[in-house]
């Protein structure tokens, strides 16, 4: 499977930019603060089944409704709300579940703050009357954002996921790359 060009140009300004950024000083996000943050991650990539065939297409969107608490400046506990869809060759199906993880938020002295985040999730897709559970173990995303106030920040990331799905006949297992898009909005401590 051959990784798009949005998605290699993406992971390279990933990349350049927390390697700009990461040996900065100052985080704006103090212990107890509150995050949410909903985000739109896409993938689109072509195939060539092994031993001949028809090439065909994975698209794969996700939707994660996240919300975190900052355990310290740069720690954070993250929970998700997942919604995802996937379309395999014109086969789509649709999840939704719920994730959990934690987020490590680089220092920086600027208005960009690197990140890297690790989670895991479980998912359930409804098709046609059946239904599969499956495993995300893990979700590892690395970005930044760039705050655009005091309260909110735009998020950029490339994404790994591994989906775990044994009983599943659409598919057992499953590796993803992508790329993301998000806004956070932040709550301070009282």
């Amino acid at each position: 499977m051959r990784v798009s060009r949005v998605a290699t140009f993406m992971a390279l300004s990933v990349t350049l930019t927390v390697a700009a950024v990461a040996a900065a000083q100052a985080s704006p996000i103090a212990a107890g603060t509150f995050e949410f943050s909903p985000s739109l991650a896409f993938n689109r990539s072509s195939f060539t089944p092994a031993g001949g065939g028809d090439a065909g297409t994975i698209t794969q969107l996700n939707l994660n409704a996240g919300v975190s608490r900052a355990m310290s400046e740069q720690f954070q506990l993250t929970a998700g709300a997942l919604l995802q869809h996937k379309d395999i060759a014109g086969n789509g199906r649709t999840s939704a579940g719920l994730s959990a993880g934690g987020q490590f938020n680089f220092k920086s002295q600027q208005n960009v703050i690197p990140f890297m985040s690790a989670s895991l999730g479980v998912v359930q897709y409804q098709d046609q009357g059946s239904a599969d559970r499956a495993l995300l173990a893990p979700m590892i995303r690395v970005g930044f954002r760039s705050m655009v106030a005091d309260a909110r920040s735009l998020n950029v990331s490339l994404g790994y996921q591994h989906e775990t799905n044994s009983k599943s006949a659409f598919e057992s297992t499953a590796n993803l790359f992508d790329v993301g898009v998000g806004m956070s909005l932040f709550r301070a401590p009282r």
